[in-house]
C-alpha cells in the first residue's frame, strides 16, 4: 500500500494569535476553566510545602536528613493512606466523598 505524502499546511495566522485564542477558548468553558485554575491552585499550594519541608526539618525540629526523611515519608503514607480506606471500606462511593473532602482543607 502506498500513501502519497501530504503537503503541511501553511501557517497563515500568527502563533501569538493562536495562544490567545487558545487562552479565550480555555476561559470561556466553564469545565476547562475550573480544570485550569484548580490544577494551577494545586501546584501553588502543593509547591510550597516541598520548598519548606527541610526548613521545617531543620529550624523547627532542630533535625537533619533523618527527620527529612520521617517528614517526607509521611507524606508518602499520607498520599497512600486513601486506597487503603477504600479498601477497607463497606461503602467505598460514600468514602470517597468524605475522603476528597478531608484531603481538600
Amino acid at each position: 500500500m502506498r500513501i502519497a505524502p501530504k503537503e503541511p499546511a501553511a501557517h497563515k495566522t500568527l502563533i501569538l494569535q493562536e495562544v490567545k485564542e487558545g487562552f479565550t477558548y480555555a476561559f470561556r468553558v466553564g469545565p476547562i476553566r475550573s480544570m485550569l485554575l484548580l490544577f494551577a491552585l494545586i501546584s501553588f499550594m502543593g509547591m510550597s510545602y516541598q520548598v519548606l519541608t527541610p526548613l521545617f526539618a531543620g529550624e523547627v525540629f532542630h533535625g537533619g536528613p533523618d527527620t527529612l526523611g520521617f517528614l517526607m515519608g509521611a507524606v508518602g503514607i499520607g498520599a497512600f493512606e486513601p486506597y487503603i480506606l477504600l479498601h477497607m471500606a463497606a461503602e467505598p462511593e460514600r468514602l470517597i466523598v468524605v475522603n476528597g473532602n478531608q484531603h481538600s482543607l
